[in-house]
Parts: C-alpha cells; sequence; structure tokens
C-alpha cells in the first residue's frame, strides 16, 4: 500500500500506522477493501477505526464488497452442509 499521512504524521504503510495507533489492521484493511472513499484515502479508513469520523450508511461501497459478501455466503452453505452431513451419519 502506499504512504499516507494521518495528523500530519506520515506512514509508509498501514500496518505500520494501525501499530503505532494500536487498532486492528484487519479492520482497517476491510475498510478500504468495501469502500471508495477509504481506498483512496486510507487517512479516512483510521480515522473511522478510531470513531473520530462518522460512517455514513450511504457511504458507496466498492464492489469488491458484494464479492466478499458472496464469498461469505458460500461459507456459511459449505459450513451448513457440512454439519447437516455430519449430524446424518451420527444419527
Amino acid at each position: 500500500m502506499r504512504a499516507f499521512t494521518y495528523r500530519e504524521t506520515e506512514y509508509r504503510s498501514l500496518a505500520e500506522c494501525c501499530k503505532s495507533l494500536k487498532i486492528s489492521y484487519q479492520k482497517v484493511r476491510r475498510f478500504c477493501r468495501h469502500y471508495v472513499r477509504a481506498n483512496r484515502n486510507p487517512a479516512l479508513a483510521v480515522s473511522w477505526c478510531l470513531g473520530e469520523a462518522k460512517l455514513s450508511p450511504f457511504e458507496p461501497k466498492s464492489f469488491k464488497y458484494e464479492q466478499d459478501l458472496e464469498r461469505g455466503q458460500d461459507r456459511q452453505e459449505r459450513f451448513l452442509e457440512r454439519k447437516r452431513q455430519e449430524l446424518m451419519e451420527n444419527f
């Protein structure tokens, strides 16, 4: 990821920023992946994670958001099917 500035401090990476601010890297990364404005400006994702800025429910989402939703639903269906199969075998 590219370098960005947050609170007048320049960070070389998102991981470096999250480590110094002691926030979840995965959560900030997910914001950057799912929202268009956060993808362009990672400092916005950091401020959302810290609660400094409000995340609007009308924030435009990227196409990766839809892909991740579909993958999550597929994983859930596979898990439920596997558990049903185990239940039938053990019954």
